[in-house]
């Protein structure tokens, strides 16, 4: 008997669309246990993950613990009480904040990466509850827990993928080409990015430097940038003048390609007679009279 989409979500689809958009995984593992928990067929939803044993201090299961150097830490917790209301299920520092691999329903399910259903509590021995009188007070009928498996690299590692709601394994034959302006290494040491796609993903790195560190390209740059434009708005493509070229190079393009491709795109739709104005001068002033006033205004503090 596997556990029914349809009766815990109204939108099932829904859900998987909003998970998509998520790229934290705390907030997308409080996403799943808040759309959980709004289920009236749900009192309570949590996950764990593995990770190493820090803290083993108020453990109730301290004794049964058979692997002191792993278990489960709670890092997502939805639910609130059929009895009270006002009483919610949502922090992850209480009692159950660790639990052991191995041990009762949901250890088990940690150690064995295999899911475990209890369809009705009244047929079943209780001996795996750690409390049986919250689960009857509750009025709690039955158990259900899955493994969390992440399978986002079978792709680059396996050539393999899963569709969306596809129980079928499909082959493909693909390379990944990504891209950031962010420090993935950095993050990666710092526990922000997961290191194992991070080394997945740097197999040949290349280093762009940012616009303003290669002024010798933004020539080429604009010419394409405005190609494209006059392309767009069915004009002929007018003349990048020595002047527009010297103009660009002497701005330091905080907002990199992209903003020069919209100072190139706003040039074009304002262009009268094929003659291009490149509205950076009241940005170059502004920026330098930035820089010259923090000091003096440090000075006279």
């Amino acid at each position: 008997m596997g556990i029914d989409t349809e009766l815990l979500f109204d939108d099932p689809k829904g859900l998987l669309l909003d998970l998509a958009r998520e790229w934290s995984l705390p907030k997308l593992l409080d996403l799943v246990t808040t759309r959980l928990a709004e289920s009236p067929r749900v009192e309570l939803a949590r996950v764990w993950l593995t990770q190493k044993s820090q803290d083993r201090g108020g453990c109730p299961m301290a004794a049964e613990c058979p692997d002191r150097s792993l278990c489960l830490h709670l890092v997502a917790s939805g639910g609130r009480s059929a009895v009270d209301p006002t009483v919610t299920w949502t922090r992850t520092d209480g009692a159950f904040r660790r639990f052991p691999l191995g041990v009762r329903k949901v250890g088990r399910i940690g150690a064995t990466g295999e899911p475990i259903e209890v369809p009705d509590l009244a047929s079943s021995p209780h001996d795996w509850v750690v409390r049986p009188g919250w689960m009857q007070a509750e009025g709690v009928a039955g158990f259900g827990g899955q493994p969390l498996v992440y399978r986002g690299q079978r792709v680059p590692q396996e050539g393999e993928l899963e569709r969306v709601g596809d129980e079928r394994t499909r082959k493909v034959d693909v390379r990944l080409v990504a891209a950031t302006n962010r420090n993935l290494k950095a993050a990666a040491e710092a526990g922000r990015f997961r290191q194992d796609l991070y080394y997945r993903l740097s197999v040949f790195p290349v280093e762009l430097p940012p616009l303003r560190k290669r002024p010798e390209d933004i020539p080429v740059i604009a010419d394409h940038f405005l190609a494209l434009s006059a392309r767009k708005l069915g004009r002929p493509k007018p003349r990048l003048t020595l002047a527009n070229v010297q103009q660009l190079q002497r701005y330091d393009w905080p907002g990199n390609v992209r903003e020069l491709q919209y100072v190139i795109e706003r040039a074009m739709i304002t262009a009268g007679g094929g003659r291009l104005v490149m509205e950076l001068a009241r940005w170059v002033r502004a920026r330098s009279h930035h820089r010259v006033s923090r000091p003096l205004a440090r000075g006279g503090s």
